[in-house]
């Protein structure tokens, strides 16, 4: 049984049997399978059917009829859709050969435009807004009709809008033999198969036109007149890059990564050879061991202010390590004239450590290197001038500084360092004087032992003074002050130096317990004789200090 009336999928509104057009939602409807059509949409999704003719909408034309021209109704000749085949009756067939009649379209004139009609609530629709003045549907332009291409015509080439990316060609599907016509063709979109008479015409498969498309050499973009690229040419070389494996985004990252680690292997070897030109340039080359002889050298060339090139050289003989202890040395050589004294030295051979030159002219010389570590080797030259001013040198044996001596008041132990003010305001540190000897005499005005032997250190002090002597006459804080202690000495006219402990850190640290107490210290800063008690004589004094 027919059924008599049908509903809008949409709106669910009533409907003729096998009608396309919705009157009141304005909804296209498949005529095959009753699906709704989705916007813009000619094709089925569900049966796959292709409307090729867009329906008529009545009552009212589209408001943009002034710009798509309307289709002829009553002079021009109608396609109409197949209908919805009933059951026992044959399915329509559907081929190639059965085209649609080409629909006859004449360009309206202002003048024959007519007025559109809402065809939900009927009322008049504006034409240059679209809207609809009764109820506020917007309505819009009006589908163009597909029109078929004459039998001698070329098929249509599809253009893409503006700013659209371009599709791939599609192979055309060949026409249906008499083997394959009723085999079922499954739709890859949907699932569903497709019967053969319900198959798209080869004509709607048609190669875009964006993918031919050819610039000229000569057009310009943007302003400039260098040649440009075909879009589509653009687009089917990254096709053909991401087909080969490798994305084009990928690609380009890949390219940036190398060229970082380019540049950083460029500044890594770049770096490196400036930090070794100069490091080299900043060390010393090592110094080659000298001959027993004097080191030849470069001489200068003769001129106003160089020496004579017939005098000769001093030359530089007994080169010997004197003494050394853990942290000093005494280096002595002579030489055949009068020359200045120096001594380069340092711990490997290149001796960039020196001593200062001495100004005067001997032939004995004797040269004090202090500040040395212990338990290290060092590697020494001598080095002479005359009063030509012409230079002699002579490596010398390398020597090993002995073991840290212990601090302490006993012979041979490191004196200990202290720190004091005399009576006139100066400050004396001990370990200042390494290089001389120093008789260090603790005392005290009131204890008469002391007094009694004051004329014999006075006598040494003058006596041994310009031969590296030095006298210190400590004065401890028993019983006694800084005012009797400068009384004291200015009386007997004493020019020794004199110190005032007034804090006692010197007598702690020799542990003075009984006074007077005498202690000799030699030039390295060594203790080499202690004595408790006063001296009866100046030569009891010399004694030691010659034993030494």
């Amino acid at each position: 049984m027919k059924p008599r009336i049908a509903l809008c999928p949409k709106c669910h509104a009533s409907m003729t049997p096998g009608e396309r057009f919705c009157r009141q939602c304005g909804a296209v409807i498949c005529p095959n399978c009753q699906e709704l059509l989705p916007q813009r949409s000619r094709y089925c999704p569900r049966c796959g059917f292709l409307c090729l003719n867009e329906p008529v909408r009545e009552p009212a034309s589209s408001p943009m009829a002034s710009v798509i021209p309307r289709a002829a109704s009553a002079s021009s000749q109608s396609f109409t859709p197949p209908r919805v085949p009933q059951s026992g009756s044959p399915s329509p067939s559907f081929s190639v050969s059965q085209r649609p009649p080409t629909i006859q379209s004449q360009v309206s004139t202002p003048a024959s435009v007519g007025r559109a009609v809402c065809p939900q609530c009927g009322s008049v629709i504006d034409i240059e807004s679209g809207k609809c003045s009764g109820c506020g549907l917007l309505y819009g332009a009006k589908h163009r009709a597909v029109q078929t291409a004459s039998s001698g015509a070329p098929p249509p080439r599809y253009m893409p809008p503006e700013g659209m990316r371009p599709q791939p060609e599609k192979v055309p599907t060949p026409p249906p033999t008499g083997v394959t016509r009723n085999v079922p063709v499954t739709n890859r979109g949907t699932g569903y198969d497709v019967p053969p008479q319900m198959r798209p015409p080869i004509s709607a498969y048609q190669t875009p036109a964006a993918s031919v498309a050819a610039v000229s050499p000569g057009t310009s973009f943007g302003g400039y007149g260098t040649p440009s690229v075909p879009r589509a040419q653009r687009y089917r070389s990254r096709e053909l890059v991401e087909e080969a494996g490798v994305p084009d985004r990928l690609r380009r990252t890949l390219l940036k990564m190398m060229f970082a680690v380019l540049v950083l292997f460029v500044l890594f070897f770049a770096g490196a050879g400036l930090y070794y030109v100069f490091s080299q340039a900043d060390t010393e080359m090592p110094a080659m061991p000298s001959p027993a002889t004097p080191a030849a050298e470069v001489e200068p060339a003769p001129g106003p202010s160089s020496p004579s090139a017939s005098v000769p050289r001093p030359v530089i003989s007994e080169v010997a390590v004197a003494r050394f202890t853990d942290k000093t040395a005494i280096i002595t050589w002579k030489t055949d004239k009068p020359a200045t004294s120096q001594v380069r030295y340092g711990k490997t051979e290149a001796c960039g450590l020196a001593t200062e030159e001495t100004k005067s002219l001997v032939t004995e010389h004797s040269v004090r290197l202090s500040g040395l570590e212990p338990n290290t080797t060092y590697y020494f030259k001598v080095v002479s001038k005359d009063a030509s001013d012409r230079r002699a040198e002579l490596m010398g044996e390398a020597f090993t500084t002995k073991a840290p001596l212990p601090v302490g008041t006993n012979v041979g132990n490191r004196a200990p360092d202290f720190t004091l003010k005399s009576i006139d305001g100066k400050s004396v540190t001990l370990s200042g004087l390494q290089g001389k000897k120093v008789i260090l005499n603790f005392w005290a005005v009131w204890c008469e032992p002391c007094k009694k032997e004051m004329p014999y250190i006075q006598e040494v002090h003058e006596a041994w003074s310009d031969k590296g002597v030095v006298v210190l006459a400590v004065a401890v804080n028993q019983n006694q002050y800084l005012d009797g202690v400068k009384l004291y000495i200015t009386d007997n006219k004493y020019s020794f130096t004199v110190l005032f402990d007034a804090e006692g850190k010197a007598r702690q640290l020799y542990q003075v317990s009984e006074i007077p107490k005498t202690v000799f210290i030699d030039e390295d800063g060594i203790v080499r004789h202690v004595r408790l008690g006063d001296f009866a004589s100046q030569q009891q004094i010399e004694d030691i200090l010659t034993s030494f």
